[in-house]
């Protein structure tokens, strides 16, 4: 497997165990923090997805806006 779709596998992962967390938990307090591991799975994607090709440098822009988003 390449390393972008390790990357994005992960995101994914990430993605679904915050929404599980967000609609199974009764917990306020537990909810924010499934949103906030959903929103790791959602930086962790811009991240994977911002490679272009092995010998080209990444996209700078989704790098930016998880920079922004942390």
């Amino acid at each position: 497997m390449e390393t972008y779709q390790i990357y994005s596998l992960t995101s994914a992962v990430l993605f679904v165990i915050g929404i599980g967390g967000v609609f199974v938990s009764r917990h306020f307090i537990k909810k924010i923090i499934a949103t906030i591991i959903m929103g790791g799975g959602v930086f962790l994607a811009f991240v994977s997805f911002a490679q272009r090709d092995a010998l080209t440098f990444a996209d700078p822009v989704p790098h930016a806006l998880v920079i922004t988003g942390i």
